[in-house]
């Protein structure tokens, strides 16, 4: 019996909650969603309740100390970073330079080991012609040329 009290009871609330509300209300106007690009605070707002706007009308001002922060920080970092590509651009400026150091010392080595060869290659001409045939057999009396 128990059992079958509850089993009605239930039911009833069931029936109850399902049920005309047996209320009035009036329904003034149009209710619009309204919603903001960024996320933030309301700090003022700036229309009163049930007032007509018109579209792109200002209704609340939001702080946006937070997104402000992320720009400036967002902004510094871009600084440093064209800082850092400038270095890097005369680092390899001086490196480029340095290069064509390099290679105009390595030329200047090279023109002076040709003058060397050609200096050794004259003064060896030069001492064939002194002695023609007989250079073989030194100089004249046995002794160091003079």
């Amino acid at each position: 019996m128990f059992i079958g009290l509850l089993a009605w009871r239930v039911r009833m609330q069931d029936a109850r909650s399902h049920a005309a509300s047996g209320g009035s209300a009036t329904v003034e106007g149009i209710e619009t969603v309204v919603s903001s690009r960024i996320g933030g605070r309301i700090t003022e707002v700036l229309v009163d309740q049930g007032k007509r706007v018109k579209k792109g009308q200002p209704v609340a001002r939001i702080d946006c100390a937070d997104s402000e922060a992320t720009l400036a920080l967002a902004t510094a970092r871009v600084h440093v970073a064209e800082a850092q590509v400038g270095e890097l651009a005369a680092q390899i400026g001086g490196a480029k330079d340095s290069v064509a150091g390099s290679r105009a010392h390595a030329a200047a080595g090279e023109a002076q080991t040709r003058v060397l060869a050609v200096a050794q290659a004259q003064a060896a001409l030069d001492h064939s012609m002194s002695f023609g045939p007989l250079a073989q057999y030194g100089p004249p009396g046995g002794g160091e040329r003079a």
